[in-house]
Formats: structure tokens, C-alpha cells, sequence
């Protein structure tokens, strides 16, 4: 039996691999027959077309939260989005070695998640707690790893295709988080802006942060997706509830990241102003039934006047100025080798004298205060990598789509380092993803327009 990427000697191949899985199925799940045929069935799709496999990471990762799928394995907590993307590496590492396409493609982006690696690792002797770096270290390289394989495995022929899934999902937890109670995170108090939607991350400012690097990009990508009647209706439904879904989890880094995007996101929906018009039209009435516009005014005048937390008995903006205090005395104490990966809630509590043990919520002051000079500029390579692999692809990719996409990749980043500046998002896997995604569109500048296909707008467009 021959598939398009992979061959499968007879009947023998698939035997053998049904009882692999069935084998698995039995020892870790009691119903093992029907995760078995699940498991047969992903597993060939996936080596049949591996860009299918990227959209299951897609939804492992909007589904995650620590300790779901409740087992570790080499002391990591395995989540759905570990899973699928050990699933997605294993389906293009088997379609590779089968075609005989080369594993990796070396760029500045993937040479900068190197030497963030290379870094921390380094950073690991200065501090003498490797138990202490160990998942940090494990994480980033597995999630660099991913970066990789989907840079490699995603065709664009199908990204419209990866982009209308992405958009579905996007729709379908938005909605939910929306309409239902049973996802918010609520502290004792009788102020209604406590209480918060998180998503599946069980924190509102990562499920923020979820959306303002995600959406941008699915919107790009329906907006260029001129043929297809059902992305003009994912265009519509995704532009009314990514402000409405970042405003009901009351992040105020949300609120800031998504207000960086908004500009870019109206031109380029510049041209399907009648789309944008509608779902403003459809937000407005919809409002007061999934916002509390009380709290709402409430939660964001203590941008404006941080008593008014004070007041209300709580400390987030006064921890994070002292955080911020602990982190530049870190920098100034420590600023050439840093103090070692995981090691600023141990090193800020006994700067600040106990006051404080949480970690900061700043990357830039994380990174610097962990990992010394070394850390800063590694990650500012990878970081201007990332820009500049954007800007290229946004100008230079073969057609109207790729440019398109790639413009709205670039927001979602620019709209998530912002957010970063109030957040940690050092292992954020979702950043991650999109970084993997955009670079898809960076390779097609590698190439002549002809190769990429017509079916995404070779046709010369401005």
C-alpha cells in the first residue's frame, strides 16, 4: 500500500503498527480499542499529509493546561500540546527520512533558539541548581524543536487551509469561554471584575496573550483568503470575538497588546470594510451580555489611579513594581553572568527581604537578571531573526496571500512582546507555533513564485 510521503510494505506496516498503538492503548488506557483505531487513524493521516499534524498541535496547544492529561514523563508534566507535538514530530520525522527531504533548514531564527539554549544552559553553573533549570531548558528545546518541524512540515499550498482550522478553533473556545461560568477564574470578593475568563491555560492573561498572538495572524490569513465564502464568515465571527473575548478576561497586558494590533488589522482590512462594519454592528448589542460594564470601568481605572486596587484589597499593580525593583537589582548585581535559569523567585525573595517570591512578570527583566549579558543579547538575535524574517517575508513572499499572512504574523508578534513586558513568557508554546507558521511563509521568499502554486494568489497583486 503506497501513500503520497510514506510506504507501507503490504499490509505487514500497518499490522505491526496497529499493534504498537493497540499495545500502548492497553497498558496506559482502559479503552483501549477505541484510542487504538484513533491513534492508527491520526497517525497515518498524519504521515499522509504532515500539515495536518501541525493543526492538531494547534489545537493541543489551545487546549493546554499543566497537569491535564495528569502523568510526567522524565519529570515533565505531559500536556495535549507536549503530546501533539511529539505526534507531529514523529509523523515528519518518519515522512522525511521517507522521501529523503533534509530534517532541518538552517536560518537565523532557528540559530537564534540555539543560542537563547546555549545560554541557559550556561547560565545553569553560575546558579548550581540544575534541578531548578531542568524543565526550563527541556521546555524551550522541545518547543525550538517545534519551531523546527513546523517550519518543515507545514506546505503553503495548505496554509489557507491550516488557517481556516486555526480560526474555527479559535471560534469555538472563544464562544465557549463567552457564554460559559464554568471557565473563569474568581477570587473571594464582591467586585465583579474579579472575576476573569482564562480559557484552558487557567491564567486570563495567558489566554489573552493567546489571542492577541494568534488572531492577527488568522486574520490576515481570511482576509487574503478572497475565494472561499466560508472564510468570510470565520473573518467576521473571529473580528467580533477577539476584542470581545480580550476584554472579558480583564488583562490589562491583553488590553494593551490588543490595542497595538487593532491599526495594522484595519488596514489591512481595508478593503473589506463591509466585514469590519458588520462586526462592530453585531460586538455593540452583544456587550452588556458578556461584559459586566461596571467592571469593566472599574477594573481599568486602576491603569489610571492604582489606589483604586488598593482600595479594593488587592496588590497585583504594587507586586509588580516591586518584582520590577527585585529584577533591576538582580541586573545591577549580578549583570555579566546573571543568576541562573529558575532562580529569580529564590534570588528577589531574599532582595526584597521576603516580600516578594513570585516570579517577575517582565521577560526582558527575567532573562537579563537569570541569565546575564550573554542571555540579553542571544535573545535579542533571536528576536530581531524573528522580526526581520517577518518584515522579509511580508514584502518579499511569492503572492498576495503569503504577504498578507505574514503581515498580520508580525502584528501578533509586535502585540505579544508588548504584552511580555508585564508577563513571562519564556515557554509560552503558542509564540512558539506562530514563530514555526510565519517562518513557512519566510521559506516561500527562498523560492521562485512559480513553485509556491496559484491556488494562493500567485498572481502578482500590490
Amino acid at each position: 500500500m503506497r501513500l503520497r510521503g510514506i510506504v507501507v510494505e503490504g499490509w505487514t506496516g500497518l499490522t505491526i503498527l496497529s499493534g504498537l498503538v493497540c499495545g500502548l492503548a492497553a497498558v496506559y488506557v482502559q479503552v483501549g480499542p477505541a484510542f487504538a483505531l484513533v491513534g492508527v487513524l491520526a497517525l497515518l493521516v498524519g504521515l499522509y499529509v504532515p500539515t495536518i499534524s501541525i493543526a492538531f498541535v494547534f489545537a493541543g496547544i489551545a487546549l493546554d493546561t499543566t497537569g491535564l492529561v495528569g502523568f510526567e514523563f522524565a519529570g515533565l508534566p505531559m500536556t495535549l500540546s507536549k503530546l501533539s507535538s511529539v505526534y507531529a514530530m514523529g509523523c515528519y520525522l518518519v515522512n522525511s527520512v521517507m522521501r529523503g527531504r533534509p530534517l532541518v533548514r538552517l536560518n537565523y531564527v532557528l540559530m537564534g533558539q540555539i543560542a537563547i539554549i546555549t545560554t541557559m544552559v550556561a547560565s545553569v553553573g553560575v546558579s548550581g541548581r540544575p534541578d531548578m533549570a531542568y524543565r526550563f531548558i527541556a521546555g524551550v528545546a522541545m518547543l525550538t524543536v517545534l519551531t523546527m518541524v513546523i517550519e518543515r512540515a507545514a506546505d503553503p499550498e495548505q496554509m489557507n487551509y491550516l488557517m481556516r482550522f486555526m480560526a474555527v478553533q479559535i471560534i469555538g473556545l472563544t464562544i465557549w469561554n463567552l457564554m460559559s461560568g464554568q471557565d473563569y477564574v474568581v477570587f473571594v470578593s464582591d467586585q465583579a471584575w474579579q472575576e476573569r475568563s482564562s480559557g484552558a491555560f487557567a491564567d486570563p492573561n495567558f489566554w489573552a496573550a493567546f489571542l492577541v498572538v494568534t488572531c492577527p495572524l488568522v486574520i490576515a490569513s481570511l482576509v487574503a483568503d478572497e475565494d472561499s465564502v466560508v472564510a468570510r464568515v470565520l473573518l467576521v465571527a473571529v473580528c467580533i470575538l477577539y476584542p470581545l473575548s480580550v476584554v472579558q478576561s480583564y488583562s490589562r497586558a491583553g488590553m494593551l497588546g490588543m490595542a497595538l494590533t487593532v491599526p495594522g488589522l484595519a488596514y489591512l482590512l481595508r478593503r473589506h470594510m463591509q466585514y469590519l462594519g458588520l462586526a462592530v454592528v453585531v460586538a455593540i448589542p452583544l456587550l452588556p451580555f458578556v461584559i459586566n460594564l461596571d467592571a469593566l470601568a472599574l477594573r481599568y481605572s486602576t491603569l489610571l489611579d492604582p489606589t483604586v486596587e488598593a482600595d479594593l484589597g488587592y496588590a497585583s499593580l504594587s507586586e509588580r513594581t516591586e518584582l520590577l525593583r527585585a529584577g533591576v537589582q538582580l541586573i545591577r548585581e549580578h549583570t555579566i553572568t546573571g543568576i541562573g535559569v529558575g532562580m529569580f523567585s529564590t534570588y528577589a525573595s531574599y532582595v526584597t527581604a521576603g516580600g516578594v517570591w513570585k516570579v517577575a512578570h517582565n521577560t526582558y527583566v527575567t532573562v537579563w537578571a537569570e541569565q546575564g549579558i550573554l542571555g540579553v543579547f542571544s535573545h535579542a538575535f533571536a528576536f530581531g531573526a524573528v522580526a526581520w524574517s517577518g518584515y522579509r517575508a511580508a514584502f518579499k513572499a511569492p503572492t498576495y496571500y503569503l504577504r498578507t499572512v505574514a503581515k498580520g504574523w508580525l502584528l501578533g508578534m509586535a502585540g505579544v512582546a508588548l504584552m511580555a513586558l508585564t508577563l513571562n513568557m519564556m515557554d509560552f508554546a503558542v509564540i512558539y507555533y506562530c514563530i514555526g507558521v510565519g517562518l513557512v511563509v519566510e521559506s516561500t521568499t527562498h523560492r521562485a513564485p512559480d513553485a509556491v502554486g496559484v491556488r494562493l494568489g500567485a498572481e502578482v497583486r500590490v
